[in-house]
């Protein structure tokens, strides 16, 4: 039986992100069980494929960051009306850093110049701005 088990394990291989940082511990983790996940909805009941991902998402800890990440977002901007301390706080705690440019904000995800968002000091839309910002916001997760 360990032969078995030790004959298993040698056959299981492991995938590597080289080169890939990580903006926050298990951030890639993350990413690719949610995506497995995200998969796992199109897939047949009962066939084999739904069967081994199932199998793989409760085995490897998936702790769902990024959703609690995007909620916390959207549960923080909802009805935003202006950034305040707090609010900027907040945000920064999620890893968004807020710069002051003219009349509006830029919001980079952990500083990074590729994933940003401009955001309005005011917003004027009061109907969609703050659902408009949260879809940005939640995307650069």
């Amino acid at each position: 039986e360990l032969r078995a088990e030790l004959a298993g394990l040698k056959s299981t291989e492991t995938l590597y992100l080289a080169g890939c940082e990580e903006f926050f511990q298990g951030e890639t983790k993350d990413m690719v069980l949610a995506a497995v996940d995200e998969y796992i909805r199109k897939c047949e009941d009962g066939s084999r494929r739904k069967e081994v991902l199932e199998h793989f998402i409760r085995n490897n800890d998936y702790q769902r960051i990024l959703e609690k990440r995007r909620e916390a977002v959207k549960n923080l901007l909802k009805g935003y009306d202006g950034l305040s301390e707090g609010l900027k706080n907040k945000l920064e705690a999620l890893g968004f850093r807020c710069t002051d440019v003219g009349k509006h904000y830029k919001i980079r995800y952990y500083g990074d110049s590729r994933y940003w968002v401009t955001m309005a000091k005011t917003p004027g839309d009061s109907q969609r701005g703050d659902k408009n910002l949260i879809a940005k916001l939640v995307k650069l997760l």
